[in-house]
Parts: structure tokens; C-alpha cells; sequence
């Protein structure tokens, strides 16, 4: 499990950063592709080091990681939620529903570790990379 918590770590890094550098262009009377940009960005800056210590402790206080996770989720998925720019909704919202997978599986797995299914938690992280590199994309086009 450490090689995926390390995966899925790498994966809000690299995210954050590389939206850091939107590049959208404004929107008409609504929110633009770099408003919608940096509203993820933001939301991942603040939230990546207390999702990283809560993932590293997963295996020593599995409660307050689960905790930690849960309220990741739910703060990611309100902010995926807030986008409204057409061009960066849809990879938003792949994103938000795979990072969902993600914390349900890393959830299941702190509440016993004996059935968690590895395999199944490295496909989701995979698609969450993949999403989040999706919508990074996006942002900088």
C-alpha cells in the first residue's frame, strides 16, 4: 500500500503545480477556464499537506486518517462541484469522481487492512493521475 499512497501523493503534487501555471482565457459573463483553474489549485495547495500526513499515518492511527480522507473528498468534490467553465466542468468532474474511488478504497482498506484490494487501489489511483493530467491539460490550453 505504501507504493500506491506514494502514487497518489506524487499525483496532488504534480497536479497543484501544474496548475499553478493556467493559462485560461476569460469567459464571457461567466467563469473562466483560469477562475475554474485556480479555484482547483487552490483547493489542492491547501489540502495536499494535511492529505499527505493523514495518508503516511494510515497504518499508525488509521481513524484519524480516515477522518483526514473523508474531508478531503468531500472539500474536493464541493470545489469540482463550483466549476462552471464548460471547457474544465467535464475534466472536473472525471476527476472528482475518480479521487472519490480513491479515498473509498483507502477508507475500506485503513478499516481492515486484511481485505483491502491492492489491485483495485492502484487502478483507481491510475485513473485519478490520469484525470488530474486530463484536467491539467485542460487548464493550460
Amino acid at each position: 500500500m505504501k507504493k500506491n499512497t506514494a502514487a497518489l501523493l506524487g499525483g496532488f503534487a504534480i497536479v497543484g503545480l501544474l496548475l499553478t501555471g493556467c493559462t485560461g482565457g476569460g469567459a464571457a459573463g461567466g467563469q473562466s477556464k483560469a477562475d475554474a483553474c485556480k479555484l482547483i489549485n487552490t483547493e489542492l495547495t491547501d489540502t495536499t499537506a494535511k492529505l499527505s500526513s493523514a495518508v503516511s499515518g494510515i497504518a499508525t492511527d488509521p481513524a484519524a486518517a480516515t477522518k483526514s480522507l473523508q474531508d478531503f473528498g468531500t472539500s474536493f468534490a464541493a470545489t469540482m462541484d463550483k466549476i462552471t467553465n464548460d471547457d474544465i466542468k467535464k475534466p472536473a468532474l472525471a476527476t472528482k469522481e475518480s479521487l472519490t474511488k480513491v479515498v473509498d478504497l483507502l477508507v475500506a482498506a485503513a478499516a481492515d487492512p486484511t481485505k483491502a484490494d491492492q489491485g483495485a487501489l492502484g487502478d483507481s489511483i491510475t485513473a485519478f493521475q490520469t484525470d488530474a493530467t486530463d484536467l491539467q491539460k485542460t487548464c493550460n490550453s
